[in-house]
C-alpha cells in the first residue's frame, strides 16, 4: 500500500482557515466588526462642539483612545473565543484526518499561524480604524510614531491571550471553557481599565495597550515574545498526548 505524503504546513493553514470560516463564524466576526466601527465612531463624539473641542483637544484625545483601545480589545476577546472553540474543540473530527500521515507539530503550527493571519487582518482593521476616524473628525489630531507601534502592541497581546485560549480548550476540550476563559480576560479588562492600582500590576505582566496623555505603549512589550513561546511549546505539548479517538 502506498504511503500517504505528508500535508505540506502551506495545505494546512488554507485547509484550517476553510475551516475556520464557516457560516456561524463569519455571522460572529461580521457583526462584531460592524459592532466595533459603529461604537468607535460613537466614542469619536459624533455632536461635538469644535469650540469645546478646541479648548480641551488633548484630553479629547486621550479619552477616545483609551476608550477606543478598551471597546476593540473586549471585542476580540470574543472572537478570540469563537477562533479557539472553532480550532481546539470542533476541529477533533478534522484534525483526525490528517493525524496518520502529519505529526501533531506540525497541525499544531498550523492552528496557531491561521489563527495569528486573521488577528493580523483583525487587528490591521482595527488600527486602521482607530487611527482614520479620528483624522477625520479631530483637526488638532496627528499620527505620530507609537500609534503605528499600538499596531504591534495590539497584536502581541492578541496572540498571547489566542495561544493562552488554545493550551487550556486542548488541556480540558469542552466548549464552555474558551467561554470561562472569555470571561475572565474581559473581567481582567475592565478592572484594569477602571482601576488603576490593578492595572500598574497586571500590566507588568501581561501584555496590554495603555494609553496616557504623552503616547501609546505596552509596558509588559518584551515579555510578549516569552509567553508566546512558552505557552505554545506547551500548547503544542498537550497536544501531543491528546487523545483524539
Amino acid at each position: 500500500m502506498k504511503k500517504e505524503k505528508n500535508t505540506s504546513l502551506i495545505n494546512l493553514i488554507k485547509l484550517y482557515l476553510g475551516f475556520l470560516f464557516q457560516k456561524a463564524t463569519l455571522i460572529i466576526f461580521s457583526v462584531s466588526l460592524l459592532f466595533i466601527f459603529i461604537i468607535i465612531l460613537y466614542i469619536s463624539n459624533i455632536d461635538l462642539d469644535m469650540n469645546v473641542y478646541l479648548l480641551s483637544y488633548e484630553d479629547i484625545h486621550f479619552n477616545y483612545f483609551t476608550q477606543a483601545f478598551f471597546i476593540i480589545q473586549l471585542f476580540n476577546s470574543v472572537m478570540i473565543a469563537t477562533i479557539t472553540i472553532s480550532l481546539t474543540i470542533n476541529s477533533n473530527t478534522f484534525d483526525t484526518l490528517f493525524i496518520s500521515h502529519t505529526s501533531r507539530i506540525r497541525i499544531c503550527a498550523s492552528k496557531i499561524l491561521c489563527s495569528a493571519i486573521v488577528l493580523f487582518l483583525l487587528n490591521l482593521y482595527e488600527i486602521i480604524l482607530i487611527m482614520v476616524i479620528p483624522l477625520i473628525r479631530y483637526p488638532m489630531f496627528k499620527l505620530t510614531s507609537d500609534m503605528y507601534l499600538s499596531f504591534i502592541y495590539l497584536f502581541l497581546s492578541t496572540l498571547v491571550e489566542t495561544i493562552i485560549s488554545f493550551l487550556i480548550s486542548t488541556a480540558l476540550p469542552y466548549i464552555f471553557i474558551p467561554m470561562i476563559y472569555m470571561f475572565i480576560s474581559i473581567v481582567i479588562k475592565l478592572l484594569s481599565n477602571n482601576i488603576t492600582d490593578f492595572k500598574e500590576v497586571i500590566s507588568k505582566v501581561i501584555p496590554m495597550v495603555s494609553i496616557s496623555y504623552k503616547k501609546i505603549y505596552c509596558d509588559a512589550l518584551v515579555l510578549a515574545p516569552i509567553w508566546i513561546i512558552l505557552f505554545m511549546l506547551l500548547y503544542i505539548s498537550v497536544y501531543c498526548i491528546k487523545d483524539l479517538k
